[in-house]
């Protein structure tokens, strides 16, 4: 998995906690990234390996629109 799919705002699903949930910031040192819950109001950390990129919602582009 490139890095570059995993930068902040990016839409992930952790495996581990089967929940959906945005990049908050870089890895840390050990290669945790902070995530915020999209459907949930819940915060925690997760490795590269059990996150898995979603495509935009409907209806969104790259543009914004």
């Amino acid at each position: 998995m490139s890095p570059a799919s995993l930068a902040p705002g990016t839409r992930v699903i952790d495996t581990a906690r089967m929940k959906v949930a945005t990049i908050a910031g870089p890895p840390d040192r050990g290669g945790w990234y902070p995530l915020t819950g999209v459907y949930v109001d819940a915060s925690w950390k997760a490795r590269a390996p059990t996150l898995v990129p979603l495509p935009l919602p409907r209806g969104e582009n790259l543009l914004g629109g």
